[in-house]
Order: C-alpha cells, then structure tokens, then sequence
C-alpha cells in the first residue's frame, strides 16, 4: 500500500485511487497499513480494499520442494476485515468482500462507476544479450571441422 501511495504522489490526475485486493494480514514490510493509510490520506488518495477469500481452511497452490510443480495444499487463511475497513475509512475509500470470482467481477464493475482516471506510465527494460559467446564458440568448431577436414585428419582408422 505504502509503494502504490508513493507511486500515485506525483501523479497530478483529479481522482487517485488504490485498489487493494488482500486477506488484511499484514506480513510483510518495514510500514503498518495503518501508516500507509494516513500517508494516503494525506495525499487525498482514496483506498478501495476488497477483502478476498475465505475463512478458515482453504486450498493453496505451492511449489513442491522435491518436484518443482504446483500442487493444492490446505493452508488456514484469516481475513482481516477491521484493519481493511479502517483503511477504507480513512482514506474515503470504501470496504468489499469477495468469496468467489462472481462476486470480485461485481466489485470491480462498482468501482469502475465510481471512480474513472486513466494513468500512463513508462517503463524501460534494460538487457544483455549473452549469446555472442556461443555463437563464436560454434563458428570456431565449425571452422575447425572444416580444416581438420581438408588435413590429415580426414580419416580415421
């Protein structure tokens, strides 16, 4: 939340907005969502929070250490709705809570009545391209074959 304020501060549109679609546990970062809601208020960002999931047990897909695939595996999920509905509230945002797909799709078409700004943005990709070697590394050995082709090395016994 605190990244999505930092990355909308400059932004000069009318209507800045942050969807934040979670389970509310905060596990990570060095800023509480509760730091992060006042630094959005105060940059008049609102903060539409949709609390995601289900409680108790459900399936969660995981690597698997010995196979590298995807497997399902039951993990306990809590959501958090008071912290969400805390950061709706200060921010001037308002709190969702979606238990299955038809019910995100229904809470995104609500916020796209409320709230219409569109944002460009610029990115660059930086890359190195590390494939001369091999290709030097193939020229050689085809030459190679080509000499030892036309020298003593023609045939073998």
């Amino acid at each position: 939340l605190a990244l999505a304020v930092e990355r909308l501060r400059k932004n000069t549109a009318k209507s800045r907005v942050i969807i934040l679609l979670t389970d509310g546990v905060n596990n990570v970062g060095a800023i509480s969502p509760t730091q992060a809601a006042e630094l959005a208020a105060a940059e008049n960002i609102k903060v539409y929070c949709i609390g995601a999931g289900t409680e108790g047990f459900a399936p969660v897909p995981q690597q698997d250490r010995f196979t590298g695939r995807i497997v399902l595996r039951r993990a306990y999920v809590e959501i958090d709705e008071q912290s969400l509905r805390d950061i709706a509230d200060k921010t001037g945002g308002r709190y969702f809570r979606a238990t299955d797909l038809e019910s995100l799709t229904e809470i995104y078409r609500d916020i796209d009545q409320m709230e219409r700004t569109k944002i460009t943005e610029w990115r660059y990709l930086q890359y190195h391209e590390h494939y001369l070697a091999f290709v030097v590394l193939g020229l050689s050995l085809i030459g190679l074959a080509a000499v030892a082709d036309g020298s003593i090395f023609r045939r073998l016994p």
